[in-house]
């Protein structure tokens, strides 16, 4: 990554830069990202545990579960949205 920083800024001007650095950037990007969707299916996995201990106590308010529940689809479309991009990014 170094090397391809440094090629970088040497050649800032030029249009295309080597292809090695592309591939090792695209490489760093799909690692990043799917790191990413990891942390956002954990945090997807605690709301869903957060909802069942919620559920279970009857004293919860029923507006908290609400919002828990709206917190987790937002995860879940965020996961489906990254997902469908790495797919596309893959080929």
């Amino acid at each position: 990554m170094l090397q391809c920083s440094i090629d970088w800024l040497r050649h800032a001007s030029r249009p295309v830069a080597d292809s090695s650095c592309q591939d090792h950037d695209r490489r760093y990007r799909l690692m990043s990202l799917h790191t990413h969707l990891i942390e956002l299916e954990r945090k997807h996995e605690a709301l869903e545990r957060e909802i069942q201990d919620a559920i279970a106590h009857p004293s919860t308010d029923d507006l908290r579960i609400v919002e828990l529940k709206r917190r987790k689809l937002h995860l879940k479309d965020e996961i489906n949205r990254l997902r469908s991009g790495e797919s596309r990014t893959m080929h």
